[in-house]
């Protein structure tokens, strides 16, 4: 059997005196309900759930029949959250789910980021297009064992341009209109309108969803189309708090005066664009004229009832405000945001972080319905920080729960199902072992997760517990030790993208012997002629040999080159990528090798060529 929690253990444990007649599947005794439509706690209830659904909630009494009956012991539930925007390529990789047989191991790695945190239901705000049709038909049949899933589509642009493979670009409204009714016949039931999408285009979009009853969701953040405009065409529902800086600033034209404001150099990392965010929403506080601009904007996105997602942790993160670090695209190890800043700057960004949730509070007490996004790969920990900041904020408990709950739901037009514990709604519950109520940071307190009317119990990491036993072990005890665990019960299948975070880990750490061992067993495996092995995985360790490289540490990024070219053998650019770490030790002729090799694969690569000139030059020897 699965190990399951002393908290769960002690609550299944002392409801086991119910009687033994079964009548319905699930009974949680003595609990605080919270009603997230009142915000009110409702003290010593009993819900009787049978077959994924809540059947009544009654007040005291007897214990009740049922297979299963959980002592709740006076502790606080509450709906399962919902994240509003995530995308499941962050965890999952750039690319397609791969074979059918491969599913449930990618639900099961997928789950894991999700449910144990309680977050039960996902909004996966734009997906390559061959994910498509597995997605319509996750979310179709979740079961209790996978957050329940929202599909919105590509993230939809204007243009010719190949981009991201979550992202479509549309050249013309008419192919945006049939763009839409593509969609629409694969199942998909919302879109997502993306920055760089022009008024033809969005206004035809925009037409051709209502016409056929779609949901819309824009994130619109580049001065192409403003948040005012979009609800001047009849969008209500809007993605990352952050997005409301380009619908009050002209960001072109104060680009120099803002940067000169917080003495911040051009942006060079994904962590430093996500600070400066939080230095635009203190620039608009210190101007009384986008101080207003802002606040008309709120008040009328309140007036319409127009939804926004929060998106803070990431955000909170790069401020250093979170104990953990969350980002837009996070790396396996990586602890803290890559900031070039001095001590002066990271106050200086504190104070921006304070100011930037200053206005989240204002949004709210507006009555802006805002809701949970996180667009972070570890979602379910980074839905529970945002609970923890919105808190720090100013907002109640209860509002937040709300926020995390019933206004997801009500933006996604799943509240008649999901996001309230009331009769006829899905049984998919939270339980606390300590209520945030009575301290914040007990949101990330142990908690017994109720998903479809069934406790959760999450398997354990074969990938993890692997790299373990290669460390220990080596190479042979590893496949040992898989072989005799593979399948056996409570362990989840061998996950890719699991096994890749792991190698990664282990190169990164420079524990290459391990790193040996894992990577022969991706190549057995999960070998890059299938169609799941994607090329963000070559990517992100290509990048890694160059963070090496950029240290000064020439031999550790060479090891990392070799092995992703182990792994990608026919990829260009892992021979271009060595053969430049081989140059700068002296290896010339390793050097030569390779990029001859990068140049077979794609003689269009012109520093390939242009070294391989110079290698033949006179001081060749």
């Amino acid at each position: 059997m699965p190990k399951i929690s002393l908290f769960l253990s002690i609550l299944l444990l002392l409801g086991a005196c119910a009687p033994t007649q079964p009548a319905i599947d699930l009974a949680v005794t003595d609990v605080d309900v919270f009603d997230s439509v009142s915000k009110q706690v409702l003290r010593d209830r009993t819900l009787l759930i049978d077959d994924g659904v809540i059947l009544e909630i009654v007040e005291g009494g007897d214990p009740p029949v049922a297979d299963e009956v959980i002592d709740g012991r006076g502790r606080l539930v509450v709906p399962g959250f919902v994240d509003t925007h995530a995308h499941l390529l962050l965890i999952e990789g750039d690319g397609g789910f791969g074979p059918p047989q491969l599913a449930p191991a990618v639900r099961e790695y997928i789950a894991r980021q999700f449910l144990p945190f309680g977050t039960t239901t996902v909004a996966d705000m734009g997906q390559p297009e061959g994910w498509l049709p597995e997605m319509v038909r996750w979310a179709a049949d979740a079961g209790p064992d996978a957050p329940n899933l929202v599909v919105v589509g590509g993230s939809i642009n204007s243009g010719e341009r190949q981009g991201p493979m979550h992202h479509k670009y549309l050249a013309s409204p008419q192919a945006a209109r049939d763009k839409v009714r593509e969609y629409h016949r694969l199942g998909v039931e919302r879109l997502k309108l993306y920055r760089m999408l022009e008024e033809p285009e969005l206004t035809a979009v925009i037409d051709e969803s209502r016409a056929l009853g779609m949901e819309l969701y824009a994130h619109v953040d580049n001065n192409v189309v403003t948040i005012a405009q979009a609800m001047d065409l009849g969008v209500r529902h809007f993605e990352h708090f952050f997005t409301l800086i380009a619908s009050t600033l002209d960001l072109e034209a104060t680009a120099a005066d803002f940067r000169q404001r917080f003495d911040l150099q051009p942006i060079r990392s994904l962590d430093e664009y996500t600070a400066q965010l939080s230095f635009y929403f203190a620039y608009i506080e210190q101007s009384p004229e986008h101080r207003a601009k802002l606040l008309a904007l709120l008040d009328r996105m309140a007036e319409q009832g127009a939804s926004i997602s929060t998106t803070l942790a990431i955000m909170a993160a790069a401020a250093g405000q979170t104990d953990a670090y969350f980002a837009f695209e996070p790396q396996p190890g990586v602890q803290s945001a890559q900031l070039a800043y001095d001590d002066d700057q990271r106050q200086r960004l504190a104070a921006a972080f304070e100011a930037t949730m200053a206005w989240v509070r204002r949004a709210h007490e507006k009555g802006i319905p805002l809701r949970i996004g996180s667009d972070s790969r570890n979602g379910g920990e980074a839905l529970l920080a945002e609970l923890v900041l919105l808190t720090k904020a100013g907002i109640p408990v209860a509002d937040v729960l709300q926020i995390a709950t019933l206004q997801g739901a009500r933006a996604l037009g799943l509240d008649q199902r999901l996001g309230v514990i009331a009769p006829g709604r899905a049984a998919d519950l939270v339980l606390f072992a300590q209520s945030p109520f009575d301290e914040p940071q007990n949101f990330f307190s142990e908690k017994v997760v109720i998903k479809d009317g069934r406790i959760y119990e999450a398997k354990r990491s074969t990938a993890n517990e692997l790299a373990t036993v290669a460390a220990r072990e080596g190479a042979s005890g590893a496949e040992t030790w898989l072989t005799a665990h593979e399948g056996r019960e409570g362990w989840g299948p061998l996950q890719r993208q699991e096994l890749t975070d792991q190698l990664y880990l282990a190169l990164a750490d420079r524990r290459f012997a391990t790193a040996e061992v894992l990577a022969s067993l991706m190549e057995q495996r999960f070998p890059a002629s299938d169609e799941i092995h994607h090329r963000a995985h070559e990517s992100r360790l290509n990048n890694l040999g160059y963070r090496f490289l950029g240290g000064g540490e020439t031999a550790p990024a060479i090891r990392v080159f070799e092995i992703n070219r182990d792994l990608f053998p026919d990829s260009w650019n892992v021979y271009d990528s060595l053969g430049e770490a081989q140059l700068l030790a002296g290896d010339r002729e390793g050097a030569r090798t390779n990029y001859r090799k990068s140049l077979d694969l794609n003689p269009d690569n012109d520093n390939g060529s242009q070294v391989l000139a110079e290698l033949a030059g006179p001081g060749d020897g």
